[in-house]
């Protein structure tokens, strides 16, 4: 397909577990495990955001455009 780029393979394994908090009405810790496979960094993520900004970091060092340009 013309206009596509081809940057490769960037596989994330994502592991997420639901804790129950130890505050009453809290709600749920969502944490997650990320790693980039393709480099084998990985990090702990308590939430989404913190999740997605991994992923931009690593697709930023591996030379894919802003995430803007990624849409």
């Amino acid at each position: 397909m013309e206009g596509i780029l081809d940057y490769g393979s960037h596989t994330f394994l994502i592991r997420f577990w639901v804790e129950p908090r130890e505050i009453e009405d809290a709600g749920v810790c969502t944490p997650a495990h990320v790693e980039y496979l393709r480099t084998g960094e990985s990090r702990d993520v308590p939430d989404m955001t913190d999740l997605v900004r991994f992923i931009d970091e690593c697709l930023d060092a591996a030379g894919v455009p802003a995430r803007e340009q990624r849409r």
